[in-house]
């Protein structure tokens, strides 16, 4: 029998399939032949025969499938915190900067979250702030305080967001800035501070028909009355504006307050604190930082559109940014010290109107304003 032959009967062979005699030749030229062995390997049949001598009781079956189930959860597990390493990869490396951030917006957005909370608060310093960088946004807050003698009194915090397309405030409605701005009291301020006695500090809020010139507002702040003039607003000649931010103007700090800057903010998330009045008061530090953080706003036309007066529009900023410029003149000043200098500043100032802001007990032991 040929080579050819057996390779013709070998699928028979295995079938078992061939007489007797034809299949001692096959097996006489498989015990010689490696090419028709491996075709017998190929062909043949499994052997199914030592299953069945497995046992396959109920607890071996749930303990089977709990393995199964514990090995689907752990790769689910991976495969979700996998996925979450790479939406915050691709995030930051490419979402908040390409987007979130072009242009530089997200961390305007974050200076400017500081700086409405002083422009629109008189008095207002922020002490502490921090933003967070989400996989479509940026949300920023500023924690505001006041000072009340040498002490800081909570206004509030002031939080915002800004997304792929837009700025406001959290939820997504326009930002509104204010945080603390009701000057309490109906009463004049000379009346109310001569009704709480002399034993206290106060912060008052004085108001000025006719501007105070650069030079007159710096005399008052380095008049001889123990008091700090902590604040300084701005007349804008606008009306828009002054509907909105009421006689006050905008303004900001007179002392260091170590602002937050695009630099420190430029991405990622962070926090951080002011150091609050360590400065001599400056009325004109104080219009450079109000013209800078209306220039930021001017430079990211998003924040202007996210705030909280549709008519505040980008043209109006820019009215009112060349207004302080040309030193238009001081609109309002917040003084804070202990009652009795006090009244003898506010006869000095003049001032059409003012209020007091809040009164406590006597705290005038440390320096306020680098005095």
């Amino acid at each position: 029998m040929t080579h050819d032959d057996v390779q013709d009967l070998l699928e028979d062979y295995v079938d078992e399939r061939l007489d007797r005699k034809t299949r001692k030749a096959v097996t006489d030229h498989l015990s010689s032949c490696d090419e028709c062995r491996s075709v017998i390997d190929g062909i043949a049949p499994i052997d199914l025969s030592s299953l069945a001598s497995t046992t396959w009781d109920e607890r071996s079956m749930r303990r089977a499938v709990r393995r199964s189930i514990f090995r689907t959860a752990v790769n689910a597990v991976g495969l979700v915190l996998v996925g979450w390493l790479i939406a915050v990869t691709v995030s930051g490396l490419v979402l908040q900067p390409l987007l979130i951030n072009r242009g530089g917006r997200a961390a305007a957005s974050t200076v400017a979250t500081t700086d409405l909370a002083v422009l629109f608060n008189p008095g207002a310093a922020v002490d502490e702030y921090e933003f967070d960088s989400g996989l479509l946004s940026r949300t920023s807050s500023a924690h505001v305080v006041v000072p009340v003698g040498t002490e800081q009194v909570e206004l509030g915090t002031l939080e915002t967001r800004i997304g792929v397309t837009a700025f406001g405030d959290p939820s997504g409605g326009r930002l509104v800035p204010f945080v603390g701005h009701d000057a309490g009291g109906s009463a004049s301020p000379d009346e109310h501070l001569s009704a709480v006695g002399d034993a206290v500090v106060a912060t008052v809020d004085l108001f000025f028909d006719e501007p105070l010139s650069l030079e007159r507002a710096q005399a008052l702040a380095d008049g001889p009355q123990d008091v700090r003039v902590v604040w300084a607003g701005f007349a804008t000649d606008s009306e828009v504006l002054d509907a909105v931010a009421g006689p006050a103007g905008i303004g900001f700090g007179t002392c260091d307050l170590s602002p937050v800057t695009p630099d420190f903010v430029g991405s990622g998330g962070g926090a951080g604190s002011g150091s609050v009045f360590t400065s001599p008061p400056s009325i004109e530090r104080a219009r450079s930082e109000t013209i800078r953080a209306v220039d930021n706003l001017i430079e990211h036309p998003e924040l202007i559109e996210g705030l909280f007066d549709p008519n505040l529009t980008p043209d109006v900023i820019a009215s009112v940014r060349d207004a302080i410029a040309s030193g238009r003149g001081v609109a309002s000043l917040v003084v804070t010290g202990p009652a009795p200098e006090l009244r003898d500043f506010i006869a000095s100032a003049n001032p059409s109107f003012g209020a007091v802001r809040a009164v406590g007990f006597t705290n005038w032991f440390s320096p306020l304003c680098g005095r």
